[in-house]
């Protein structure tokens, strides 16, 4: 999977996530990030990523799906703002460690997509 497809299936995610501000203003609130909660859709690509997300938090890396639903959740603030959102919710980070986080949970997501796409 390349970079552009995994940018086009993390938009898609989020518009589906995301919740009714994400959709109206282009960011979501606090909660959508701390708490995801699942709403319901009819974009099966978007389930997926909701599911391994999950599973992400699920097997301890909750810091990186945090970090991930900033980034997709968030995509209209700036970086500064979405670190500011994190640290609101209990998460406080450098802009080094947002960026790790970040690139550990796009490859999670990478190697989970390639692993069901390979069975």
């Amino acid at each position: 999977m390349d970079d552009n497809e995994l940018k086009r299936r993390l938009a898609e995610w989020a518009d589906a996530y995301g919740g009714e501000q994400y959709r109206r203003l282009g960011y979501s609130s606090a909660e959508r990030i701390a708490f995801a909660a699942p709403e319901p859709t009819t974009c099966s690509g978007a389930d997926e990523i909701e599911s391994i997300v999950q599973a992400m938090e699920q097997g301890g890396r909750w810091k990186e799906a945090r970090v991930l639903r900033a980034e997709c959740f968030l995509a209209a603030l700036s970086e500064v703002e979405r670190i500011q959102r994190l640290t609101r919710i209990g998460l406080p980070m450098s802009r080094a460690s947002y960026y790790i986080f970040l690139g550990s949970a796009r490859s999670f997501i990478c190697g989970a997509l390639t692993h069901r796409l390979a069975a």
